[in-house]
């Protein structure tokens, strides 16, 4: 972590809740707090975190990325 008040710190999450708020946010009216709250948090675990491409992942979906990496390893291991 950098030095108090870095702006550098904040830039991934502030990226990260940007996406949340225009794929998921400001696309719906939530009847409730607690409606929205579930909202994210399935639209995080179920679709961001498994099946949405990232590009620090090389446009790989989360999942797509490790199933490459596992991939990779078990060449390996045959390999050797």
């Amino acid at each position: 972590m950098g030095s108090r008040g870095c702006a550098y710190d904040n830039a991934a999450c502030e990226s990260a809740i940007g996406t949340i708020k225009l794929e998921l946010v400001e696309q719906h009216v939530f009847a409730t707090r607690d409606i929205a709250r579930l909202r994210v948090c399935d639209y995080i675990e179920a679709f961001d975190n498994s099946l949405r491409m990232h590009t620090t992942l090389g446009d790989l979906s989360p999942n797509e990325y490790e199933a490459a990496y596992h991939e990779t390893l078990t060449e390996d291991t045959v390999a050797a």
